[in-house]
This record gives C-alpha cells, structure tokens and sequence, in this order.
C-alpha cells in the first residue's frame, strides 16, 4: 500500500475513531483510555502529516516534543528505523 494512502481513504474523524479505539488483531492499541482529546487530536495530525515528512524531520518533531518538561503518560515512544537507541 503506499505510503498516504489510509490517510486519503479515511476522514480525521475515522482516523480519530481508530486513535481513540484501536484496531483488533492488529497491534494498533486505544490510545483512549490513556490520553485526553486535545492528545488523540495531536495523534491524527500526525497522521495526516506523516506521508510528507522525512525520516529526519520526524526525528526532529519526535526530539522537540519529547523534551521532558511535559507529562508523561507512562510508555516510550522508541526509535526510528535506522536510529540507535540511547
């Protein structure tokens, strides 16, 4: 499938819904139970943007936002591909 392609088929608000609910069977987790509407909303703006991003830009965002001054909501975020690990 490439790459934007779940972004065109669905609307933010099926994309929110997918977020906020997950998927079964598939690895996608509910990020509703742990995250408020303004941070799901965050997560489908990523969405959309993702396909138009590169991997260095992402790096970059993922850096900016992760800058431990916020909340945490208990889990990591890991690595990008090619990224080792610290």
């Amino acid at each position: 499938m490439p790459s934007g392609s779940i972004q065109k088929a669905l609307s933010d608000a099926e994309i929110y819904w997918i977020v906020k609910h997950g998927l079964k069977m598939t690895g996608m987790p509910a990020f509703g139970p742990t995250h408020d509407e303004a941070e799901l909303w965050g997560v489908v703006a990523i969405v959309e943007e993702i396909p138009r991003i590169s991997p260095e830009q992402y790096r970059q965002l993922v850096k900016s936002t992760n800058t431990g001054g916020e909340k945490s909501h208990g889990h990591s975020h890991g690595t990008t591909e090619g990224e080792k690990g610290s």
